[in-house]
């Protein structure tokens, strides 16, 4: 076979495997993408729902240095690494600072309210999750996602979220890659 018919052999197969597998052909052109599905519900003390916000993250630099720590074998992760953050305009929980902290491992740090770590979608993303009792009135700001003491994804909240004392905040965040 000559080099033009090569060319041309070649060609069509790389037009019909767009054809054919187009999701393939678009994931080479976007890269990789790391997203994170925020659901931040307030409950009342009896139980009911007092609103529901939904939110995209923002991966870190500091997140994606994490990324490529663990992919490359630089680093090991363990269970009792993640935390949740949940910041409010005053101390809505009482702690230390300005931030309600939800630890998986709250003996190795403390924490606020215990977060679950889960792998859903057929094990294609993570689904951190719990809650917070809030102490104070105040306004929620911006929450934060840390794996290890590194920021791994943070957002500032659209619009800031009325809390009461004694509403729960609870705090899911579906973290994928596509």
């Amino acid at each position: 076979m000559d080099r033009m018919s090569k060319l041309v052999l070649t060609l069509s197969m790389v037009t019909m495997l767009g054809l054919v597998f187009p999701a393939i052909a678009t994931a080479q052109h976007d890269g990789i993408k790391v997203h994170g599905a925020w659901t931040i519900e307030i409950h009342n003390p009896d139980g009911s729902l007092a609103s529901r916000h939904e939110i995209q993250n923002a991966l870190t630099p500091s997140g994606a240095q994490s990324l490529a720590s663990i992919l490359g074998g630089a680093r090991n992760v363990g269970r009792g690494s993640w935390r949740v953050l949940v910041r409010g305009l005053d101390n809505i929980c009482q702690s230390s600072n300005v931030a309600c902290s939800i630890g998986e491992d709250p003996q190795t740090t403390p924490a606020n309210g215990i977060l679950s770590v889960t792998i859903v979608d057929s094990g294609l993303a993570i689904r951190l999750h719990g809650s917070v009792t809030v102490v104070v009135d105040s306004r929620l700001t911006e929450v934060e996602t840390y794996q290890f003491f590194n920021l791994f994804s943070a957002r500032t909240l659209p619009q800031q979220i009325p809390v009461v004392a004694g509403q729960v905040v609870s705090i899911s965040v579906v973290i994928s890659f596509s």
